[in-house]
């Protein structure tokens, strides 16, 4: 009973840990080399933190504000304009007038039909106006100021994610090389150890023992992996564009 449950721990182990073995030769090799990829596709640092800021929806919003804000100044300044206007008339009509003769010197009345034209400017400035009019003008250019102030400050924090995001992937590519390094050294114990069992010199324990201990790394990898995959996409997606390897 004992020597059938030895072989059939022994079938499982085998099946367990061939698997790996042979799946992960080939791709690992070509994992790293993406890996590696990665890092030498990247652009540098300061032209990840350009583009950030060139394709950050908010800092155009916030452009669209300036903007909005300096024509406010223009029209409040101008406001006073609104209070000019300009009259023209035209009448047409018979006017009559005094004629005096100079040798008899008597005067008559005479009528004349004529065209007359008549043009103007007036101004109408009411008192809220002027009084109110610098006060405006001080209020538009506050929030000219103010809307600035916000542009700077989301710049300074995309340059804060990016800078934070960059040197996550760093990190994470770091994790990935040490974890790859880590699973090939443990395949290399694993396939010592197939051999030893297979020829009797090792028990099952010590086996069962090295087999979780060589999966667990091949998990650690993969692990580091897919953090390093995230942060690199968070890193295009805050930048604005895809890299090319």
């Amino acid at each position: 009973m004992l020597f059938k449950r030895t072989t059939f721990i022994l079938a499982l182990l085998l099946l367990g840990s061939s698997w790996p073995l042979m799946a992960q030769e080939t791709a690992e090799i070509d994992a790293d080399d993406d890996v590696i990829s990665i890092i030498n596709g990247m652009p540098p640092l300061h032209v990840l933190i350009d583009s950030a800021i060139i394709h950050s929806p908010y800092i155009k919003f916030q452009n669209a504000e300036i903007i909005r804000n300096q024509f406010k100044i223009r029209t409040v300044r101008n406001n006073w304009t609104k209070n000019l206007g300009l009259s023209g008339d035209v009448i047409y009509g018979t006017y009559d007038y005094l004629a005096t003769d100079p040798n008899t010197g008597a005067t008559t009345i005479n009528n004349q039909v004529e065209t007359r034209y008549g043009t103007g400017i007036n101004i109408r400035l009411p008192l809220y106006d002027a009084l109110n009019r610098k006060t405006e003008v001080q209020i538009a250019t506050l929030e000219l100021e103010q809307a600035d102030y916000v542009k700077e400050q989301k710049i300074l924090e995309i340059r804060q994610l990016v800078i934070n995001q960059y040197y996550r992937v760093l990190l994470n590519h770091r994790l990935v090389s040490i974890h790859n390094k880590n699973k090939q050294s443990t395949e290399v114990q694993m396939q010592l150890i197939k051999k030893e069992f297979t020829n009797g010199q090792i028990k099952v324990e010590e086996y069962a023992r090295m087999t979780e201990f060589y999966n667990n790394s091949i998990v650690d990898y993969e692990k580091a992996l897919s953090e390093l995959t995230n942060s690199l996409m968070i890193l295009q997606e805050l930048v604005g564009f895809k890299f090319q390897f």
